[in-house]
């Protein structure tokens, strides 16, 4: 682990992103979760924010739906805090999996 990677939360940046692409082209899945304690710095993704700490991009890739959840802790202060957070990501990729009729209602724990 490099020096400069240990002193600090550098952030997620374009070449992070873009070895994120490649592993989901192989992969191929729709939904994407990613938990972060780093902040995003992604300059040609445009993200929008469903809840703070939440990021997410609905997108299509390959005529096929592609959804990404980014959950941003960066900014959590506290347990709680990662808990809000972190249940605003479920909540946000529960409606947009039932919003693509891909949601079965299973219970996960509170």
């Amino acid at each position: 682990m490099s020096r400069k990677y240990m002193l600090g939360k550098e952030p997620l940046k374009q070449q992070w992103w873009q070895e994120d692409v490649d592993a989901r082209e192989r992969y191929g899945a729709t939904f994407h979760l990613i938990v972060t304690e780093r902040p995003i710095a992604f300059l040609d993704v445009k993200l929008s924010e469903s809840a703070q700490g939440v990021l997410k991009y609905v997108g299509v890739q390959w005529k096929y739906p592609l959804i990404i959840v980014i959950a941003d802790l960066s900014q959590a202060k506290d347990a709680d805090q990662k808990t809000t957070v972190l249940k605003a990501a479920r909540a946000t990729l529960t409606e947009i999996g039932k919003s693509l009729g891909q949601y079965q209602n299973a219970t996960v724990g509170s």
